[in-house]
């Protein structure tokens, strides 16, 4: 509706994806294309899989960190990274099951060079999406920056990353949403006015 201020949504959880609205009402996005490796960068699924993927690269070289190999063996109840290459071929873990791996993805960033750069790759993706975003924003600034989702919620220092270097049209810090994206699609349901 006119007289609204220009919002960014930028939601990283199993999926990313990144949404704009102008004052006159006009929606874009970027990202959000699936968890099948098509899109989606940054989100808990992505790393997930792209970590185990790493992991099972360095099996021979025996440099995978010890911290997130036993997580994503107690995760996926697998005895070794071979078992669970095969558990992975008979059947393919849903997009939930590989954000699930996630957090131990981004804790074992602060020790291993490999997760460290999974991780960046990540946030790097994010903010190639905001960056869009801001692009097609411009001329309409300031504007208000939302983020939701499970994983930038418990991520805060990777909008400090994107904040204020590719943002600079932005009103105001980063807000969080209290609640899970989906809750506002049951408020407009409810209060379709809004």
């Amino acid at each position: 509706r006119p007289g609204r201020r220009g919002v960014m949504a930028l939601i990283g959880g199993t999926g990313s994806v990144v949404w704009g609205s102008l004052p006159s009402g006009e929606v874009n996005g970027w990202g959000g294309h699936g968890q099948d490796g098509v899109g989606d960068i940054g989100s808990g699924c992505w790393l997930g899989e792209t970590a185990t993927r790493a992991s099972w690269a360095a099996i021979d070289r025996r440099d995978v960190r010890p911290e997130f190999k036993a997580d994503l063996l107690a995760i996926t109840d697998c005895a070794s990274l071979k078992d669970l290459a095969g558990k992975i071929k008979s059947s393919p873990p849903s997009p939930g099951e590989w954000a699930a791996l996630a957090p131990s993805v981004c804790r074992s960033a602060l020790l291993d060079l490999d997760a460290s750069r999974i991780v960046s790759t990540g946030v790097q993706g994010l903010g190639d999406l905001t960056k869009k975003a801001a692009a097609w924003m411009n001329g309409y600034a300031p504007w208000v920056l939302i983020a939701a989702g499970g994983l930038i919620t418990h991520q805060p220092h990777w909008l400090e990353r994107l904040y204020p270097a590719n943002l600079e049209q932005i009103e105001s810090l980063p807000a969080y949403l209290l609640h899970e994206p989906v809750w506002g699609a049951i408020c407009r349901a409810v209060y379709p006015e809004a």
